[in-house]
């Protein structure tokens, strides 16, 4: 999903190079490579977290500034809002699943911290401000763009530098995100596969390590170039893993290390909800991501 986004706005910035999206989608994925394979854990890069925190902000800011701008814009004269869409809820929950995804890395992130006991002031402050830059985004975004707003919302923001400043930016972002959620998949598989200093030596370590993290690189970049189409890969991805990710596995472990028998019964109720949620979002969501994507391929196809 980082290396689609990157590479489709790196498409729309560099409009001087003969470039198709793929191949920038493989240059992005080179980049990411990087500092995938020169730091081992999540300790060595959570640095570039800073980096990619500090550009989420300047994003928002750029977002927020050109909806504002374009609140009496007659490009957009027949936008409409609606409340809530009954049809669209799905695949909006799936959606907003990913921006509420990182629980993936929750464990390695607790791990590298100088003072675990922290974590749970940590987490509810990171996911308190993710909500807080979300909002800011998606109210004035929808009340300038309404059933109009793209994804990315870049490409409905006028088109001057502070806009290109943002594309930039975003770019910036999802490279130096990327590595963090790759760190986090490939350390627990070479823990599977028994790929450490003790059991394969200094040297070997490395050369095996290295090889892993290419292949896990590859694949993305792969998956990437065959499903070029962000909105309903993001869609798609959300659905089918997220869904079950956030809404229905900490339930379900919640249970196994509580034991429901000891909860009490508006918990209860209140867990089924949330399990509900996530199943038919999961379910429904998928469907709709599936059939956008048809359409796109075939959209694609006849052009």
């Amino acid at each position: 999903m980082y290396l689609i986004l990157a590479g489709t706005e790196m498409k729309s910035l560099v409009t001087g190079a003969d470039l198709s999206t793929k191949a920038w989608i493989w240059i992005c994925a080179g980049i990411v490579a990087i500092p995938f394979l020169a730091m081992k854990t999540l300790k060595e890069v959570a640095v570039m977290s800073v980096f990619g925190a500090l550009a989420t902000v300047v994003l928002v800011i750029v977002a927020v500034r050109g909806s504002i701008m374009d609140l009496n814009n007659h490009t957009y004269p027949d936008v409409t809002h609606d409340v809530v869409i009954l049809a669209n809820l799905p695949s909006t929950v799936a959606s907003i699943s990913i921006c509420f995804g990182g629980n993936v890395v929750y464990m390695h992130v607790e791990e590298a911290m100088r003072y675990p006991k922290s974590w749970n002031r940590v987490v509810a402050a990171a996911l308190g401000t993710c909500s807080i830059l979300y909002l800011a985004t998606a109210i004035p975004g929808y009340l300038a763009y309404g059933n109009l707003a793209k994804s990315p919302i870049l490409d409905n923001l006028p088109d001057d530098i502070f806009t290109k400043v943002g594309t930039v930016v975003i770019i910036v972002h999802v490279i130096l995100a990327a590595p963090i959620l790759l760190t986090s998949f490939a350390l627990e598989f070479e823990r599977l596969v028994d790929v450490t200093v003790a059991r394969r030596g200094k040297v070997m370590e490395r050369v095996y390590r290295s090889i892993i993290r290419l292949a896990v690189v590859g694949v993305c970049g792969g998956i990437a170039c065959t499903v070029p189409y962000f909105g309903d890969f993001l869609s798609l991805l959300g659905a089918l893993g997220n869904c079950t990710l956030i809404f229905i596995l900490p339930i379900l472990c919640y249970f196994k290390l509580i034991g429901w028998r000891q909860m009490k019964w508006y918990e209860l109720v209140w867990c089924a909800i949330i399990v509900i949620i996530g199943a038919i979002s999961a379910v429904i969501g998928s469907i709709d991501a599936i059939k956008a994507l048809k359409v796109d391929f075939e959209t694609d196809a006849s052009n």
